[in-house]
Order: C-alpha cells, then structure tokens, then sequence
C-alpha cells in the first residue's frame, strides 16, 4: 500500500468519525475538529506511538465557530511498515462538549 492509499484510508476514518459526532450536532460550535492524533508502527506483536499531532502545533486540525471543519496532518510512513492511528475528535458548543476517540484500521506503507 503506498503511502497515497494510507493518506487515503486515514481520510476516510476522519470522515466517517466526524460525520458521527457532527450529526449530534445542529448548530454552530466553538470548536470542532481534532485534539490529537497518534501514529502508533507495528512492533512484532504490540503498537509504539512514533508521532503525536496536537491541535495546538497544528491549528488547522481544529476550527472555531464552525459547523463543519476539515484539518489535514501528513505523516511519512515508512516502506513496509505498519501502522494506525488513534484520533480524538472534539465538538463544543454553548450546551457541553463531546470528545470521540477511533481507531483506524492498519495500513502497510510501501
């Protein structure tokens, strides 16, 4: 799988996890995006986090004021490694806040 199909897959698990929580959600939020991604590699039988992605090193993961926001990171894998990622969605409004954590589906770069 090259790295395009991983970006491809992570892509799809952050819409598929957004569309989730955002369809709870009416109205404009305060903030709605990502808090943190984690990229956890493959280690013969357990997961090592290799890279952290926080919404404070990288604004565009979160939006304010919004009911819809997108926010991208790129992580280069390495060529036969496999890997997931951990990904904390958040949603605040007037009335409370949400927080959503999913997990990918491994992918092997190539």
């Amino acid at each position: 799988m090259s790295i395009f199909s991983v970006v491809k897959q992570l892509q799809y698990h952050l819409t598929t996890a957004r569309s989730a929580l955002i369809s709870r959600y009416t109205s404009i939020m305060n903030q709605l995006g990502v808090t943190e991604i984690q990229i956890l590699e493959q280690n013969g039988t357990s997961w090592r986090t290799v890279e952290i992605y926080r919404y404070q090193d990288y604004p565009n993961l979160m939006g304010s004021n919004t009911l819809r926001h997108t926010g991208s990171i790129t992580f280069p894998g390495i060529a036969g490694r496999t890997y997931v990622a951990h990904i904390t969605f958040y949603a605040a409004n007037a009335k409370g806040s949400e927080t959503q954590v999913i997990t990918t589906s491994s992918v092997t770069a190539y």
